[in-house]
């Protein structure tokens, strides 16, 4: 019986499916920590997002990053529009749309936002 180098691909394929399973465990880890810090999800969202995760198997976490993950990633230019949303609420307050509290509240809110992000 003749082996090649790799003893015939017997454990090259081992190997790979260990890899691949690790790299499965560690973003599993990731995943489930992140849900579970998260404070702009509910509970709710966060039970169906550990299902998500736990059963869809390598494509759960996947799913996760592309769906939750990246589009709350800052990306250049993404405060400025907070900022001009800020500035916009300070010329409703200016002109007496908004009353102060009003004001106030919603640049909390904002604030909030934009350092969440950061």
């Amino acid at each position: 019986m003749h082996m090649d180098g790799w003893g015939g691909g017997f454990f090259l394929f081992p190997f790979i499916m260990l890899l691949v399973g690790l790299a499965w465990l560690l973003l599993l880890i990731w995943v489930l920590y992140d849900v579970a810090t998260r404070r702009d999800m509910q509970t709710p969202e966060k039970v169906l997002w550990i299902i998500v995760a736990l059963f869809l198997g390598l494509i759960g976490p996947l799913i996760y990053i592309l769906v939750v993950r990246l589009p709350n990633r800052p990306v250049f230019g993404q405060h400025r529009g907070e900022l001009s949303e800020l500035e916009r609420l300070a010329d409703l307050h200016e002109r007496g749309v908004l009353s102060d509290e009003e004001f106030e509240e919603l640049k909390e809110e904002r604030l909030k936002r934009l350092k969440g992000s950061v």
